[in-house]
């Protein structure tokens, strides 16, 4: 099934589409875009399953993969910026994109300079009636790219200015 529609990330995350298919984010299609790579993601889901044997969430949700991405990319930023001054760490992550492959996901993601917003995939994804093992949950039905989903209303973000914003350095 192709869905061919511009809709906003505020339409997706109301829960379900017209087709009745739920909307996931990013962090639910892990398992599903790992079955047809070389099955990255299985590294981390072993070594959190032996951390955490007999937990309830068997496999890791949307706060760990966004906790994961975000503070992976904070160091990198850092790194690029050659200091921890929040200015300079703001300013290397403005417009910097990620590659979808390092990602997991489908197209490269950037984040917006205007807002700050991270601009990524978004997947439409079906409960999985053919999963290869018991955490294969979702399939993706369709991944959406990410300018064709991002919120008009981003121009209209007003960020504090880099002079009105208190400078620090660890």
């Amino acid at each position: 099934m192709k869905i061919k529609a511009r809709l906003s990330r505020r339409t997706l995350l109301q829960g379900t589409t017209a087709t009745g298919l739920a909307f996931f984010g990013p962090w639910k299609h892990n398992h599903a875009w790992a079955q047809k790579t070389e099955k990255p993601i299985l590294i981390g889901l072993a070594r959190y399953q032996k951390r955490w044997p007999g937990v309830a969430i068997d496999v890791p949700g949307n706060v760990s993969y966004n906790g994961y991405v975000a503070m992976r990319e904070l160091i990198r930023a850092i790194e690029r910026a050659g200091t921890t001054n929040n200015i300079a760490v703001i300013k290397a992550l403005e417009g910097h994109r990620m590659s979808a492959v390092d990602r997991m996901q489908h197209y490269d993601a950037w984040i917006d300079p205007s807002s700050h917003h991270v601009q990524q995939t978004v997947y439409l994804c079906a409960a999985n009636d053919k999963p290869v093992d018991n955490t294969d949950y979702f399939k993706i039905v369709t991944a959406l790219k990410p300018e064709d989903v991002k919120d008009p209303g981003e121009s209209a973000c007003k960020l504090e200015s880099y002079q009105d914003t208190p400078s620090y350095e660890m």
